[in-house]
Order: C-alpha cells, then sequence, then structure tokens
C-alpha cells in the first residue's frame, strides 16, 4: 500500500511538470496569452495617430481586425519609429505596424506581411512657392524628411546640392517647412494629404516620386504568425472590409503606376 501510494505522488507530480510546456512559435503565444502586442509611432496621421495611451487609424483599425480575427486582445507599444524595430528584435512586441514600406534592404532583417497599401513619395512647399515643381528643384534647397523613412532613402539617393534635414516625426518636418524654416518637405502622400487640410499655406506639387507598399513587419523567425496575418489581411480584402477601411480613412489614391525608378546614389 505504501509504494502504491509513493508510486501514485510521484506520477501526480510529473504529470504537473509536464504541462504544455513554453509555446513553439510566437503565434502559439499570442493564442495562449490571448494576447497580440504590437509596436507603432503614432504620429502618422491617418495610418496612426493618438495621445496618451489612444491610438487611431486606418493601420490600427486594421491590425485591431486582425486580432478580431485571431480571436485575441491587443496591447499597443508607442515607441519612435526606429525603436519600433528594436522592440521587435528583442521580442518586446510581436509585429510591427507604422505604414512601413516593404524594400529589399528592410527585407534583409525582417519579415513583411503581403501589401495591405500601395502610396508613394510626393513634395510638399509654401503655397506662394513657385520655383519648385518638381524633383529637380530641390538641388540647393532644404528639405526636410522623417529620419530613417523611404522619404530620407529617397532624398540621399537625389544628391547633389540637396541640404536633407532630419525629423523624429513628419509633423515636426511640416511644421518647420510652415515656419519658412525649409524650403520643401518629402514624404508619403496620403499623410502629407492628410496634414495639408490644416497647414493651409502649404500645398503638394508634381506627381508621385515612387511607389511603394506598406507590409507588417515581423522577426525573420516568425513565419507562422505573417502567415496567419496575410490569411486574414486575404480575407478582409476578399470581404470588402479593407477597402471600406480606406474608404473611411480617405486613402483611395491611385497611385502613378509610370513613376520613375529611384535615381542612382551619386
Amino acid at each position: 500500500a505504501v509504494l502504491v501510494s509513493l508510486f501514485v505522488i510521484v506520477s501526480l507530480v510529473l504529470s504537473i511538470g509536464c504541462g504544455p510546456g513554453e509555446p513553439k512559435t510566437t503565434l502559439e503565444k499570442i493564442k495562449r496569452e490571448n494576447k497580440l502586442v504590437i509596436g507603432t509611432h503614432p504620429f502618422n496621421p491617418p495610418f496612426e495617430f493618438g495621445s496618451g495611451t489612444g491610438v487611431d487609424g486606418f493601420d490600427y483599425e486594421l491590425t485591431e481586425a486582425i486580432a478580431r480575427e485571431m480571436g485575441v486582445k491587443t496591447q499597443w507599444i508607442k515607441k519612435n519609429f526606429e525603436e519600433c524595430f528594436d522592440y521587435l528584435q528583442n521580442k518586446k512586441v510581436d509585429l510591427v505596424i507604422n505604414a512601413v514600406t516593404i524594400t529589399p534592404e528592410r527585407s534583409k532583417d525582417f519579415l513583411f506581411s503581403r501589401p495591405y497599401f500601395t502610396t508613394g513619395q510626393v513634395i510638399a512647399i509654401r503655397r506662394e512657392r513657385e520655383d519648385i515643381l518638381s524633383v529637380d528643384d530641390l538641388q540647393g534647397k532644404r528639405v526636410g524628411v522623417q529620419k530613417e523613412t523611404t522619404a530620407d532613402v529617397f532624398m540621399k539617393e537625389i544628391g547633389g546640392t540637396v541640404e536633407i534635414v532630419r525629423f523624429d516625426s513628419f509633423d515636426d518636418a511640416l511644421f518647420e517647412l510652415n515656419r519658412k524654416l525649409l524650403d520643401a518637405v518629402v514624404g508619403d502622400a496620403p499623410t502629407l494629404i492628410y496634414d495639408l487640410k490644416l497647414l493651409t499655406n502649404l500645398r503638394t506639387v508634381g506627381t508621385l516620386l515612387t511607389k511603394e507598399e506598406y507590409g507588417l513587419v515581423f522577426r525573420k523567425t516568425d513565419p507562422e504568425l505573417k502567415a496567419e496575418v496575410d490569411r486574414i489581411i486575404n480575407k478582409l480584402q476578399d470581404s470588402g472590409e479593407l477597402a471600406e477601411m480606406v474608404k473611411k480613412w480617405k486613402l483611395d489614391i491611385t497611385p502613378d503606376e509610370t513613376v520613375p525608378a529611384a535615381p542612382e546614389t551619386k
């Protein structure tokens, strides 16, 4: 009887120790913890914006819809644009969404979802300026960009005598342009158009300078999470929900299919 009792106790202890164990993938962790942790820099309307702990915008609604389809809740972490990628690599967030353009350079370090939006870069100037009508007219000018973005990369490739002034946020660049401290700002067309509704002294000129596709960003070790998000984006597209979000946030801007390739680095 004593031996049987000891056997039962040992069996119980072993069974307790042999639980589900650590999740093998980030997707499994998200499902088990019922929480998707998202990194973003909410200073990019209409894609992401919000004061305090709040977040709103197109990217917010898209990610909330993805979490809904996954059957989990969300937790939003606000960081500077470049810090979001550090948080992702250090596993402090599960993914990043911030109107991030899919590029070969970024794809060396990260996985991207299938594209969920297509746009490009455009030039903003003050309304009274008549000497800047195209990218060629930016030579010898002070041009503002948000640092570490594709606008920053594009302007570096332009080269020549352009003076690039880098800011932590796109809004900061536009405010400096509004104060006549810059000659122009280059940035994502939807964000520019959205902000110019308030900054009525500014206007855009020319057509799109680039053609870019946005994607959600994952660690290279998370192909399962990418596949699940891709599946859900396809579902949202097929159901028309994604198109409704685009319409709601007035993002239905048709990109110019004939935009020239980025110039060679000088």
